[in-house]
């Protein structure tokens, strides 16, 4: 490993990628390099690494799907495969091989047109851990008792023991249903341990801090971009626990120094919490606290990050020394990494110090499943959040988007609007006076936004909502049932009701812009004017005498219809097309007007545009052009050129010849490609560089040219 460490390193090297793909059919497939077109690798948290992380890295792989790479079967068969990858580096003509992880695919992306197949996925510990944890011991037990009752129930393989093992957990723990994974985590923090998946795809419990372990080295050469960060934190002295209740219900805090001698901070402390080996009063709970902190007193930590072009022997948890180019060492602990392979290999990394993002060094976020979202204001992005996994007195506004949410996954006093955002939220626990079988049923509803499809509650599929009293700022419903419903401003796909009374809309009017009744039972209706359209097409106005005799009256619609007068601007359609074998009006005025054609004895308009016109008489007094006007006859291409000009007169010709005549008020002009070939100014004829055949008349003289001789003649006429 060190030889091709060796290479990594060094100034000039050739690298490619390659791996196998085991398919869940049992066939396996070599991937060679020009299989993969590039693939990125992100492993690790978002803040600082504490113990019991349970990481989880997540792949990005792009495959080259030229026709006739793939097998349609062998695409259908990628989701659930089984993709190992390695680095190669060329050393004269032998390949080096560094493993970078082995991965599960989860989804298959092929995007029309591209010749590539997306494969995402994530190491095994999403899916090995995900079963829930059965405890059979009996207790009191070890700390590693627990943890090989753990292993057991997976597909890994362990071997020794763990930090802190010979601890005693006194009293079964309230595990409360929960994950191989969350289960795995707990233990590993009283072990002063996070987890995480070795480049071959095996289980790795790892020390959070190593006295002993040898930092990963850095100079001013190896790296492209450094950012220093604010934060340091260590030596690690003291660790606050708070225990879990007892049988009584009290809990307490333990605080353990590793020495006394050294004042306490928040700089130097680690604080744990619903941690359920630490019961509250338990025999040995100090003791399992004390080796917890003897396996992680003295880490010390400095916050920066940092690219460099990567070495996959650097994993999550390695110390790293990194030696500026003023000279400047900062001494750190790898918190996440992203390997990106793309013709070259390279590596965004981060070494969070503890307290960069709180003031007790407490884990916000922990990546065993589980989340601590008391101070929860960042974003939780995830597919499916485990139930039972968010408990918090408050969330942020935008902390949590999801696709899914599983049932009982978010417990919360305050839930802010805007703080769960999801395609489908199944479970939401909400303050609820009472919620029925089938509805939910409540005597008083607050929601300041709720657009509501389908409400979930547990295993309740509240399609209706039946409330005696519905108070909401805006609400968007499929279907609203409600006896009384007290609504500021509301959007209604269907409202069934008995009864509806509106005693006003705005300014004592209610305005319907569209309204289409199947069938209506209207007590009272007046109306100034009821205007009804007859089987004939026509308009028809009905009219009721003194003897309450109806009667009808054929109608047309004229501008005293429309009482605000805006038919006349040209802002209302009556309908939306008009047929008739005369159109007899004063004036028409539209936006867009699209006419087949016109005929008319007299056309009397302002301005006339139009791509084509035929007029069989045209007299005008004013033709206007925006630059020239073109003449075509006969639809040929004698086109003729036509261009008047208030400075330059008057151009005319054939628009595709470059030879044109200009008229001005000082004489004439022949003009080849914009130069003037022959002029006549001042009574006299001039021609530059050409000639000229025949004769030309002047007044009573004749001037004629003798091609046989070259002379030029005047003559009198």
């Amino acid at each position: 490993m060190a030889e091709i460490n060796n290479l990594l390193a060094a100034g000039g090297r050739t690298l490619r990628l390659t791996g196998n793909l085991l398919l869940p059919t049992g066939a396996q497939q070599v991937l060679q390099a020009e299989d993969i077109l590039r693939a990125e690798i992100d492993e690790g948290v978002d803040g600082a690494l504490m113990p019991g992380d349970v990481l989880c890295a997540n792949l990005s792989l792009w495959l080259c799907n030229d026709p006739g790479r793939w097998t349609a079967a062998t695409i259908a068969a990628l989701p659930g495969a089984s993709i190992s990858l390695s680095l190669e580096v060329l050393c004269g003509s032998t390949w080096h091989s560094a493993p970078l992880g082995v991965f599960l695919a989860e989804k298959i992306e092929i995007q029309e047109g591209q010749a590539e197949i997306l494969v995402t996925g994530n190491d095994s510990i999403s899916t090995t851990l995900s079963a829930a944890f059965t405890d059979s011991l009996t207790y009191p037990a070890t700390l590693g008792d627990i943890w090989s009752n753990l292993v057991r129930q997976t597909s890994y393989e362990f071997s020794g023991s763990i930090p802190n093992g010979s601890s005693v957990v006194d009293r079964k723990p309230d595990w409360q249903d929960m994950s191989l994974r969350r289960a795995m985590g707990i233990v590993a923090a009283a072990a002063g341990c996070f987890l995480r998946i070795d480049r071959s795809g095996n289980l790795d419990l790892v020390r959070i801090w190593d006295a002993s372990a040898t930092e990963f080295s850095l100079d001013a050469h190896a790296y492209t971009e450094l950012c220093h960060g604010s934060g340091s934190f260590g030596p690690l002295n003291r660790l606050l626990v708070e225990t879990c209740r007892d049988e009584e219900g009290e809990a307490g805090t333990l605080t353990l120094r590793a020495d006394a001698g050294i004042a306490d901070s928040v700089q130097n402390t680690f604080v744990l919490k619903n941690n359920p080996l630490f019961g509250n009063g338990a025999e040995n709970v100090l003791t399992l606290a004390q080796g917890m902190l003897n396996t992680m007193a003295g880490l010390t930590a400095e916050s920066m990050e940092f690219a460099w072009r990567g070495d996959p022997s650097l994993r999550i948890g390695d110390r790293v020394c990194l030696v500026d180019t003023s000279g400047v060492a900062t001494h750190g602990i790898l918190s996440r990494q992203a390997l990106r392979f793309d013709q070259g290999f390279l590596a965004q990394c981060k070494c969070a110090a503890p307290g960069d993002d709180s003031s007790d060094a407490e884990r916000t976020i922990a990546p065993d499943g589980s989340l601590n979202a008391n101070r929860l204001v960042g974003t939780v992005n995830g597919a499916l959040i485990a139930a039972e996994s968010i408990t918090a007195e408050k969330i942020a506004a935008g902390s949590v988007i999801t696709e899914k949410m599983a049932a009982h996954s978010v417990t919360a006093d305050i839930l802010e609007s805007s703080s769960v955002s999801a395609f489908t939220v199944q479970a939401v626990a909400a303050k609820f006076q009472q919620i029925a079988a089938g509805s939910a049923t409540t005597d008083e509803l607050y929601a300041g936004l709720a657009e509501i499809v389908t409400l979930m509650v547990g295993e309740i599929n509240a399609d209706n909502i039946t409330t005696d009293q519905l108070a909401a700022v805006l609400g968007d419903f499929v279907a609203l049932y409600a006896d009384t419903a007290g609504i500021d401003y509301a959007v209604i796909k269907d409202m069934v009701t008995d009864t509806a009374i509106i005693t006003q809309g705005e300014a004592d009017q209610l305005y319907i812009a569209r309204l289409a009744v199947t069938e209506a039972n209207i007590v009272s209706l007046t109306t100034g004017q009821l205007l009804i359209t007859g089987n004939d097409g026509n308009l028809y106005a009905l009219t009721v005498d003194d003897a309450g005799t109806v009667s009808t009256q054929l109608r047309q619609v004229t501008n005293g219809d429309i009482a605000d007068g805006t038919i006349d601007a040209g802002t209302k359609i009556l309908s939306g097309s008009i047929t008739a074998d005369l159109l007899n009006v004063q004036q028409i005025f539209a936006s867009e007007a699209l006419i087949g054609a016109i005929k008319a004895a007299n056309l009397d308009v302002s301005d006339l545009f139009a791509n084509e016109a035929f007029i069989a008489s045209l007299n005008a007094w004013d033709i206007w052009s925006n630059d020239s006007m073109r003449l075509t006859v006969n639809k040929n291409d004698m086109n003729l050129w036509l261009r008047i000009d208030p400075d330059a007169g008057v151009e005319i010709g054939k628009n595709t010849s470059p030879v044109k005549m200009a008229l001005d008020n000082e004489g004439w002009a022949i003009r080849d490609h914009g130069v003037d070939t022959a002029q006549c100014k001042d009574g006299k004829i001039v021609i530059k560089d050409g000639e000229f055949t025949g004769s030309i008349i002047l007044g009573d003289f004749l001037l004629r040219y003798n091609s046989a001789d070259g002379h030029v003649s005047l003559l009198k006429r």
